[in-house]
């Protein structure tokens, strides 16, 4: 026999503080005291040893079950209530408390609560894009194999692959839908354009105040020695036709890097450029670092001569490249991160050593900006 056949615990209701943004999801039960429930119980078991069985001695063994069972049990702690049960329903609410699809919007890409908005709603979407089509010159069909390596790429680098079905959306339009135009045969068109030009076709599902960032891509050489380019709005235009082919798909998963604040690794003020606004120093939130193999005032990672191929005046030329990069984390998704022994950073340069995932110091700073 249990001591929970003679004591019986006290309880109540607790708030579990701001765990949740509705009030009876913060709601839990508490055992504030242990009572005595059945003092025979108690003492048939020998949990207690004064006998009940007169009257003097039964009020004894009362006061004695009480003090038995008074911290019998764990008090004040509050645990939350079991909602799991409860039904989602349209009604704005998040029934079973789940922290998925507050307001009954969920991360599917679908108008689940019928105002007119996709995945709009807190704790729906962890991250939202939109792909757009940018002089495409291809089928629909290569559109979306391009953009699909592209955001597998992103997912395997930040380690987020594992909740593509549930925290991450990926929403394409079409060539044959919006084929943005180029604004010159030649020159990519700006990134308000590409805004503008989504917001005037009106396209269901395309509402931008749904998306955390709007990438145009195209097969075509626009971008001459660039192969992408952002703003601090979430927006970037980005080539697949040379990414796609015989080097990572890293455009999307780069230039989004930039969006939260990550700096280029393939350039660095220490390693002597003179450069550009994204260009690494040690106040970047994604330092060049010799723990992570790339040291900036040393020649094995900065100052080589060498890389990329053709560029004979390092940290002076083509776009200041000069720094192979920190190295690429092994497994994004391991809660302890580890360097790949190979690969190079996604913040480095497209010609950066496969396997291509964010490093340390860029999941850190991805992980903390939410």
């Amino acid at each position: 026999m249990a001591y929970a056949d003679c004591c019986r615990p006290v309880t109540g209701t607790c708030d579990l503080g701001q765990v949740h943004p509705e009030a009876h999801c913060r709601v839990g039960t508490e055992i504030t005291d242990g009572d005595l429930d059945d003092v025979f119980s108690c003492w048939s078991a020998g949990f207690i040893f004064v006998s009940p069985l007169d009257p003097f001695s039964y009020l004894i063994a009362v006061a004695v079950g009480h003090a038995y069972c008074d911290g019998h049990y764990t008090e004040n702690v509050c645990v939350p209530l079991d909602h799991s049960g409860s039904v989602e329903l349209a009604n704005g609410s998040d029934d079973n408390c789940d922290n998925v699809g507050l307001g009954d919007e969920f991360c599917d890409g679908v108008d689940n609560d019928g105002d007119g908005r996709v995945d709009e709603d807190a704790g729906s979407c962890l991250l939202r894009f939109l792909a757009v089509p940018v002089c495409w010159a291809g089928t629909d069909a290569e559109f979306e194999a391009a953009v699909g390596r592209q955001e597998r790429t992103f997912l395997e680098a930040s380690g987020l692959a594992s909740c593509e079905l549930k925290n991450v959306h990926f929403q394409r339009v079409l060539p044959s839908q919006l084929n943005v135009p180029c604004a010159s045969p030649s020159a990519f068109p700006s990134l308000q354009a590409i805004e503008t030009a989504v917001e005037n076709a009106g396209l269901p599902g395309t509402d931008l105040r749904d998306f955390d960032a709007l990438g145009g891509f195209t097969d075509q050489d626009l971008g001459g020695t660039a192969r992408g380019a952002t703003d601090t709005r979430g927006r970037f235009w980005g080539e697949t036709h040379v990414i796609g082919t015989s080097l990572p798909d890293v455009v999307l998963a780069h230039e989004f890097g930039h969006v939260t604040g990550l700096d280029d690794e393939y350039c660095s003020v220490e390693g002597g450029a003179n450069g550009s606004a994204a260009c690494n120093s040690d106040s970047s939130p994604n330092p060049l670092d010799a723990t992570l193999s790339c040291d900036p005032s040393s020649t094995s990672c900065c100052s080589v001569s060498d890389y990329p191929a053709g560029d004979t005046t390092p940290c002076a030329g083509q776009y200041d490249v000069c720094c192979l990069g920190n190295a690429a984390v092994a497994d994004a998704a391991a809660s302890t991160l580890t360097n790949d022994p190979i690969g190079r950073c996604i913040m480095s340069s497209s010609f950066g050593a496969p396997p291509r995932r964010y490093c340390q110091h860029c999941l850190n700073h991805l992980r903390a900006t939410g």
